[in-house]
């Protein structure tokens, strides 16, 4: 009989309402960047391992088909307001601006009752938006209240635009913390750079601990390997993002498709041939890297993840100097 591994912060924790242990590595699809987002996942829904997140916005407007649910056991479902916002760096930039694109709470409301049922495994996201902590709680119980069946993935925003999640004071709120099933942050709103990001995850995890939960922690816009890695060894539990449809992934890094292409002599095929080979990869990656992860959370045993993916202790460092136990 297996023992468990119950020293560290990267511990299996489970998913309220789904029943599914993390860690999990979900493969995001939106229409911002990927105007073409319903030929991708036409493409690629066959390679999905069981799990996807998509926006209520894509979904709302058909651009991702309501029979999701036939491809992906566990389907999360954000708010949308990602695809609806002015995009400020050339790499989203792509994507269908705000003038001809109309998002708003109440679209939200109705694209969660017309396609979040108990019928499938939903996680659903709040309607995430800057102001004070109170509010954003009242405002996610309003949202949760519409799909009562799925389970709950606050994402806590700053207080003010342009600012950072202020993770210290919500432990003032953690008694209201323990009405959720996941606890969401995203990754660039905890700090500008990745040992402030990890020290954040670390900070929130020994939050959490100290009051006995064992709530999942899901980091929004963090899916390359290296990443995932360090956030996980401080205490992260859930993972998602579009960078496995940008990049290619070796190892812990993600090098543009084009190089790699080079690298590898793949000289004479074609750009939309590359393109699906990659992501094919990447998905492979993330349900490896999804497994291996979960045996360590479980034994505490690094050799298979060392193994597997050599940026383990480069990723183990970090953690280890934002102040993870590890």
């Amino acid at each position: 009989m297996s023992m468990q591994f119950e020293s560290g912060h990267a511990q299996p924790r489970l998913i309220r309402g789904v029943e599914v242990q993390t860690p999990l590595l979900i493969p995001s699809f939106s229409s911002r960047g990927f105007p073409c987002v319903s030929e991708i996942f036409a493409e690629l829904r066959g390679q999905l391992y069981g799990v996807c997140l998509v926006s209520a916005s894509d979904l709302s407007a058909g651009r991702i088909p309501p029979d999701v649910s036939d491809v992906a056991n566990l389907i999360v479902v954000d708010s949308g307001r990602y695809e609806a916002e002015q995009a400020t760096t050339v790499s989203t930039s792509c994507y269908m601006p705000p003038s001809i694109f109309q998002w708003s709470r109440s679209l939200y409301h109705d694209a969660l009752s017309a396609n979040v049922n108990c019928d499938a495994n939903f996680i659903t996201v709040n309607y995430d938006k800057c102001g004070p902590i109170e509010t954003q709680f009242k405002r996610a119980d309003e949202d949760f209240a519409l799909v009562p069946d799925a389970t709950k993935d606050i994402l806590v925003k700053p207080e003010n635009p342009g600012d950072l999640v202020n993770i210290a004071k919500l432990s003032r709120y953690v008694s209201k913390l323990s009405g959720y099933d996941v606890i969401g942050v995203a990754a660039r709103e905890l700090g500008d750079s990745l040992i402030e990001r990890c020290r954040a995850i670390v900070m929130l995890r020994d939050i959490l601990n100290d009051f006995g939960l064992a709530t999942p922690i899901h980091v929004f816009g963090a899916i390359r390997p290296a990443e995932v890695l360090a956030f996980f060894f401080c205490g992260a539990d859930i993972f998602d993002g579009l960078g496995w449809l940008k990049s290619a992934f070796r190892d812990g890094a993600s090098v543009h498709i084009d190089e790699a292409a080079f690298e590898e002599h793949k000289w004479i095929l074609r750009d939309e041939e590359l393109t699906y080979y990659e992501r094919v990869h990447n998905l492979r990656t993330l349900y490896r890297l999804q497994q291996v992860t979960q045996s360590y959370a479980v034994t505490g045993d690094r050799r298979e993840l060392m193994d597997q993916f050599s940026v383990t202790s480069k990723a183990a460092r970090v953690a280890h100097l934002a102040g993870a136990d590890i």
